[in-house]
This record gives structure tokens, C-alpha cells and sequence, in this order.
């Protein structure tokens, strides 16, 4: 009778133990979706916002507001989401984007992805 009390409260501990440790895991993976998440919402949030300063330019360029140069807006992008970035984005990942907002002015509409050597064709 002892035998069979001392092997359920060692099973016990381990069921307890095993519960600790699928909440550990839980958590992790909740914290690593969430990296990946932010690391996204970033990189979404970096394109837009380059892009509406572009699209704000061709506003300005056909007349509807303000004129400016290009390259001023360009500068500004350049300078606050390659240069100086103030997040965690990889500064390459955010050239990346610039191009692809200046190549959709240029009529290509290519991806960040287009001009990023890691994706490029092994042809």
C-alpha cells in the first residue's frame, strides 16, 4: 500500500512538473510570435509611411498642394528610416523599402523583396 502512495505522489510531481514546464513553453511561444509580430507591424509601418511621403509628393508634383522637390521627401525618408532608424527594422530592410516606394513612382512597382540580394535569382 505504501508502494502505490509513494508511486501517485511521484506521479503527482511529475504531472505538476510537466504542467510548469508546457506553461514555459506556452509563454515562449507567445513571446517569439510576438517578436515576429512587432518585427512585421515595423516593417508594414516603415513601407507605409515612406510610401504616403511619396505619395504626398506626387500630390504636391501634380499641383494639388504645396509644391516640393522630390528629393526633399526622399531626404526625409532616407534620413529617418534608413539613416537614423528609431526601431528595430534592419536599416537594409528599410532601403530595401525606399527603393520599392521609388520604383513604384518610376511605374516598375517592385517589392522591397525585388532589390533585396538574399532573393535574388541563383539563375
Amino acid at each position: 500500500m505504501i508502494n502505490t502512495e509513494q508511486a501517485l505522489a511521484t506521479a503527482l510531481e511529475d504531472i505538476d512538473a510537466l504542467k510548469g514546464r508546457v506553461e514555459e513553453l506556452e509563454q515562449a511561444r507567445l513571446r517569439d510570435q510576438s517578436g515576429f509580430w512587432q518585427h512585421a507591424f515595423n516593417r508594414l509601418a516603415n513601407q507605409d509611411f515612406i510610401r504616403g511621403l511619396f505619395h504626398t509628393e506626387i500630390l504636391r508634383a501634380a499641383g494639388l498642394i504645396e509644391k516640393a522637390p522630390i528629393s526633399d521627401i526622399e531626404a526625409i525618408a532616407k534620413k529617418t528610416y534608413v539613416d537614423e532608424p528609431s526601431y528595430t527594422l534592419d536599416p537594409k530592410l528599410a532601403g530595401y523599402n525606399l527603393e520599392a516606394v521609388k520604383s513604384e513612382l518610376r511605374g516598375e512597382y517592385k517589392t522591397a523583396d525585388d532589390f533585396n540580394p538574399m532573393f535574388a535569382s541563383k539563375d
